[in-house]
């Protein structure tokens, strides 16, 4: 019913525990860890299959057990700027590096705001192909570490400060810049009238 890769940000989020059938990274990321809703990354056909029969195919991230936090991430900075949420991202992104691998972030000392968790999450699945994540504390899964970590099980960890993430940043500064583009769906119309 509505042709956009943000439709979280439309009158047609998904809501918690809703099954659907995504394609685009930054959608599937966002609704899985913001929204708490359940996909995986669809190719187009799949995509309107499920559209088209309301139902979704049977795998991956609609299972709990998918759900589970893989690797944790023990942040000693929370970013401010939305650039800094982006190399946040891609640094976890690269930690992670594999689809069935899903991070989650302990020590946030805020809630990020919308445009902030996508950036976050864009980067992550540019990154890492990372479909989900978890905030402890933050997003629904993970009111605690512990709702999202399977008992008795042991996972990586990670640390991350924020010399890591300016590090991040300048390894990808340019001394010259030629063309600007603003597109979607980074570019929100929040961030569009600033």
């Amino acid at each position: 019913m509505t042709n956009t890769c943000i439709n979280y940000q439309t009158i047609m989020a998904p809501v918690s525990g809703e099954h659907v059938a995504y394609g685009d990274t930054g959608v599937v990321v966002y609704c899985n860890s913001v929204c708490g809703a359940r996909s995986n990354f669809e190719g187009g056909p799949s995509a309107l299959a499920a559209a088209l029969t309301g139902r979704t195919p049977r795998y991956g991230y609609h299972f709990d057990e998918r759900r589970r936090a893989t690797l944790v991430i023990n942040l000693r900075f929370t970013p401010c700027e939305l650039n800094d949420w982006g190399a946040l991202g891609a640094i976890v992104g690269r930690l992670a590096g594999d689809y069935w691998q899903v991070p989650a972030l302990v020590g946030i000392e805020r809630v990020p705001t919308s445009d902030e968790m996508k950036h976050f999450g864009a980067a992550l699945a540019s990154y890492g192909s990372v479909a989900l994540f978890h905030m402890a504390g933050i997003t629904p899964e993970a009111r605690r570490l512990d709702d999202v970590l399977a008992p008795g099980e042991t996972v990586a960890d990670h640390e991350i400060g924020e010399a890591d993430i300016r590090a991040f940043a300048r390894a990808y500064a340019v001394d010259a810049v030629d063309v600007v583009v603003f597109s979607a769906p980074q570019l929100s119309s929040s961030q569009a009238r600033r």
